[in-house]
């Protein structure tokens, strides 16, 4: 009998162990399980170019769930501007209201408006986020937007710790506003006296990257998205492509430039500019803007320099493209994977939506296109 009570005792001990560790092994599943969970519903800006196979799966279920004018609707984004009786307020809303658009892009106006009239747009087909852009390079921010908080113009940014807080500055107005995606940072040199000069950080290749990068790094670490542009460069060339088309003659020189940034920058967006190439052999575009040359588009930026983030023209309405016909949806068949300011945006949707109901290499495209725009939305939503 004396033996009982440590037996009982051991009996109870190893139970009680074996529950413990039991209990221990439940703890750390629902803590996986909790974990698992947010790796699959919480993403920023940093797991865009990410091979993320939760990422991966909510872009497809998205999509998936988007009607075909839906789809269509991701890759087009409108204007609104305060200035210009075409770009109204009302104009925009009713393209979204018609899910002909889901994107706008704001061009000027009162950053206190603006805010409003983004709330606005929020409560119209709520089924997936809007982005909402703009062009706030430092030398326009104030020009553009009214009521800002005053940053030094992108030419008299001299130190990195100049464009550190112009960009930290910009991107707490963006966000407090509810844009998601800023048109900036130039990185053109600035040679071009007509339309970049002050908006470019240097003539000088080195500089330009290690700036734009700090100014990419600052806006992109508060979760909003930026562009580099205007490829394969506006500071080379003579006249304003917003007024006609302009030429690289010979070799693209600052698509070096461009290549390094993609490389070291990692910005989500590349804008593509109204910019014609001639004498060069590889990327003539045949007196035809970039912005539908299939060789520069697919062939240059997506290919030879391997960029997978998201191709975007410049404003659809600049004379360097507008004169052309059906520009718009050859825009897209060069690989452009959103258009800017399309010239006829219910035109453009249809196309879309007849070509998706396809199945074709152009409609395996668009289709990826899309789920790129899907893909950074869904890095930018709110939780």
């Amino acid at each position: 009998m004396k033996y009982i009570v440590p037996i009982c005792l051991l009996v109870a001990i190893v139970v009680g162990i074996f529950k413990n560790l039991k209990a221990q092994k439940l703890f750390q599943d629902e803590v996986e399980i909790v974990n698992d969970n947010f790796k699959q519903s919480n993403f920023d800006l940093s797991d865009f170019y990410s091979n993320n196979p939760y990422l991966d799966k909510q872009v497809e279920e998205k999509y998936q769930s988007l009607t075909t004018k839906q789809k269509a609707a991701q890759i087009i984004m409108y204007a609104v501007s305060s200035t210009d009786a075409t770009y109204t307020y009302s104009t925009t809303l009713k393209l979204l209201q018609d899910t002909i658009i889901d994107n706008v892009i704001f061009l000027k106006g009162d950053i206190n408006i603006i805010k409003k009239q983004i709330d606005l747009f929020n409560e119209i087909n709520k089924d997936i986020n809007k982005l909402y852009a703009c062009d706030c390079e430092p030398y326009l921010f104030n020009m553009k937007y009214f009521n800002t908080p005053k940053v030094p113009k992108t030419n008299l940014l001299n130190t990195n710790d100049d464009v550190i807080n112009a960009a930290t500055t910009i991107a707490e107005t963006l966000l407090q506003t509810g844009i998601t995606v800023n048109f900036a940072p130039v990185i053109d040199n600035n040679k071009n006296t007509s339309v970049i000069s002050g908006r470019a950080f240097s003539n000088d290749t080195a500089i330009i990257l290690e700036k734009s990068k700090l100014f990419i790094d600052v806006t992109q670490g508060s979760n909003i998205a930026t562009s580099i542009k205007h490829f394969p460069g506006h500071g080379s060339v003579v006249g304003d492509s917003h007024k006609n088309l302009v030429y690289i003659n010979g070799k693209m020189e600052e698509v070096a430039t461009f290549k390094s940034s993609l490389q070291e920058a990692n910005p989500i967006f590349v804008m593509v500019g109204h910019i014609a190439v001639k004498n060069n052999e590889a990327y003539n575009t045949n007196n035809l803007p970039s912005t539908i040359s299939k060789n520069i588009v697919t062939g240059l930026l997506k290919d030879k320099l391997n960029f997978k983030g998201i191709a975007i023209t410049d404003a659809m309405n600049m004379l360097g493209v507008a004169t052309i016909p059906n520009a718009d949806f050859k825009a897209l068949e060069a690989g452009n994977d959103i258009i800017l300011m399309p010239s006829n945006p219910r035109k453009l949707s249809t196309q879309i939506v007849a070509t998706l109901q396809q199945n074709n290499d152009l409609s395996q495209q668009i289709e990826a296109s899309i789920k790129k725009v899907i893909r950074l939305k869904i890095c930018q939503q709110q939780q």
